[in-house]
């Protein structure tokens, strides 16, 4: 069975522009209907968290 993967960090709330298509309004709003819609419960996705990079890493 083929996985799919998905990344959302909270970094990725940046604000480049009211307009901008990567806006955190619509960032926001896709991961919440990924979540509402049940697409996160099949077992094929996977939800990745990352954490942060160490000066080591």
């Amino acid at each position: 069975m083929n996985k799919t993967g998905i990344l959302f960090f909270p970094a990725f709330d940046w604000a480049i522009s009211s307009t901008h298509p990567e806006r955190e309004e619509r960032l926001l709003y896709t991961r919440d209907q990924l979540f509402e819609e049940g697409i996160m419960d099949f077992p094929q996705i996977i939800e990745y968290q990352p954490r942060m990079a160490t000066f080591k890493d």
